[in-house]
């Protein structure tokens, strides 16, 4: 275990990992962004198919390079010293790799949370297996490279860096539930704020651009936080890393909640709509 680490090799480590992780993207021309000079039009942009293909090798390399990190600083920082063999199987249970326990119920939390937004789409019909779901839709989007990377890629690297790996090290070395639960998520938000320099090269490179840049970066940097709290919440009660990801897909699947939108859309519905996601923060509160 690495409970001879001090606070200063803690932190270290643990920068070590997002910086990585968005470096990685920069690294190579293909997967860097790139905007008309005049006009800030996106010559090369985020959802460019080449440019995801390129990122998610580096993000995936840089995911396998911050676990075998952990595994050989657990295997070389054991004590008494362990086999290798041992330490891998030590090393797949500190990264959470193993079933959570209890094994459903940590999967089903998302969804209560999202209970509000849930009943507005059960509303206008558009749940799975309603009429305006299709099945081709889902199988579509999940053929797009755009889909790879927001519903399968994005989540499982990022929870892996971003709370396996960070947690592994903030666990071994004795740092408290609650410190690991409310510092370490701001890594997470941090890593977003790169994203500052897309919004401004995009709307235009002048004051305007950089307040909105500067707004755009703030709430992600607010909603990714809050999002790492419940993540890491669910990694450090359950052991397991994989409801962080089944959470973090879910997320991105119905994105941010929109209660107003449902409101104004399904108005003889509204007083049930609040209820409804009123039960679902309360029911969160109460576990």
């Amino acid at each position: 275990m690495l409970r001879d680490l001090s606070t200063t090799q803690t932190f270290l480590l643990s920068a070590i990992f997002p910086v990585s992780y968005v470096a990685s993207i920069y690294l190579r021309s293909a997967s860097r962004l790139s905007f008309s000079s005049s006009q800030g039009k996106p010559l090369r942009g985020r959802d460019d198919q080449g440019v995801i293909k390129a990122r998610l090798l580096a993000v995936s390399l840089s995911t396998l390079l911050s676990v075998v990190i952990v595994t050989v600083l657990n295997w070389t920082c054991s004590r008494p010293p362990a086999r290798f063999q041992a330490s891998i199987l030590s090393t797949w249970s500190l990264l959470g790799f193993g079933l959570p326990h209890p094994l459903i119920t940590p999967h089903l939390l998302a969804p209560l949370l999202y209970l509000g937004p849930l009943y507005g789409l059960f509303l206008s019909r558009s749940l799975p297996l309603q009429e305006r779901s299709s099945f081709q839709d889902y199988r579509a989007t999940l053929s797009q490279w755009q889909g790879i990377r927001n519903y399968l890629a994005a989540p499982i690297t990022e929870e892996i860096v971003f709370r396996s790996c960070i947690l592994a090290v903030g666990i071994s070395s004795g740092r408290s539930s609650r410190s690991l639960i409310f510092l370490s998520p701001l890594w997470f938000g941090v890593a977003h704020l790169h994203h500052a320099w897309e919004v401004f090269q995009r709307n235009g490179k002048d004051s305007r651009a950089l307040t909105q840049a500067l707004t755009t970066c703030a709430f992600q940097l607010v909603y990714t936080t809050l999002f790492g709290w419940y993540s890491c919440y669910l990694f450090i009660r359950t052991g397991s890393v994989w409801p962080s990801i089944s959470a973090h897909i879910f997320c991105n699947t119905l994105g941010l909640p929109q209660l107003c939108w449902d409101m104004r859309v399904h108005r003889d519905r509204k007083q049930s709509t609040v209820i409804r996601q009123r039960v679902s923060l309360e029911s969160e509160h109460l576990k």
